[in-house]
Parts: C-alpha cells; structure tokens; sequence
C-alpha cells in the first residue's frame, strides 16, 4: 500500500498571450530537469514559476516575453486534486481552477488574494500551505535565541 503523498507535484507551467503561441513546460511525476544551452529560458522558467507560487515580479519585459499575458501553473495536490492557479503577467491576485487547465474554462474559478493574510483562508499562500498540511502556523522563535537577541549576545 502506498503512502499519501505530502506535496505538491508540478504538472505544467504555460505562459498565454492572444497574439502569441503559448510556451508551455510540462512536468512529470519525481524528478524533472529542465536543461539547455545558455539563453533558452531556464531562469526565466524559475523566475516565472517563483511568481506563480507568490512571488512578487514577473519576468523583466524582452524580446522573447512580449505579447504574454497570464501564466497557469497545474498542480496535482497531495488529496489527489488537480487545479491550475492563473496570474496575470501584470501581478495581482489568482483564480484558482478545477483540472490542469491553460485557458478559462466554462465553471468559474476561485479568487485567491496575492496578499499573505493568516488569518483568513482566501490567498494563494494560506491556499498551499494548507493543501500540504502545514496550514498557518505562529512563528515561534527559540527561547535561547531571544535571550541571546535581547543580551546582545
């Protein structure tokens, strides 16, 4: 029998524009490595994933980038569930969709909210958090720490 699985496993990262072709990296389930020569995107696939997980800044506006509009990140969730969060290029909150998705389908999404609120369940950080069963936990810093922090030490 095997066990739950604990995390996330990426399933496709696409990048959409309405003038262009969309650019898309697909996942498999374990280990993927994405590789190639200098200059075909490697760090812009990191950095594009960064902002699909939360992160704050797109891609920096080039030649290769011009005319995408939203990114779709699909997730297959440790209960078994597949959604795709989208983002607009521009920043903003997501729309969270049933199914591995690159384009809006016919049932409307969820809004997940870009900004990091603990107390409240409806943002994309609290959204991954509890999807891998972490939830939203107090920081709680070391006692021996905060002493040394306080006696200078």
């Amino acid at each position: 029998m095997s066990s739950p699985r604990k995390g996330l496993t990426l399933r496709h990262l696409a990048v959409t524009g309405p003038s262009v072709e969309r650019a898309q990296l697909t996942f498999e389930p374990g280990l993927n490595v994405v590789y190639g020569a200098s200059n075909t995107g490697k760090s812009s696939a990191a950095k594009a994933l960064d902002f699909m997980l939360g992160g704050s800044q797109w891609l920096k506006p080039s030649q290769e980038n011009r005319g995408y509009e939203a990114g779709w990140l699909g997730l297959d969730l440790p209960d078994g569930r597949q959604v795709t969060l989208y983002r607009s290029v521009q920043g903003g909150n997501f729309i969270l969709y049933d199914g591995l998705v690159t384009a809006p389908p016919k049932t409307p999404g969820r809004i997940l909210r870009e900004k990091h609120d603990p107390k409240a369940s409806d943002n994309v950080s609290v959204f991954l958090l509890e999807a891998i069963g972490l939830g939203v936990r107090p920081v709680v810093k070391n006692a021996m720490a905060a002493e040394t922090d306080v006696n200078g030490g």
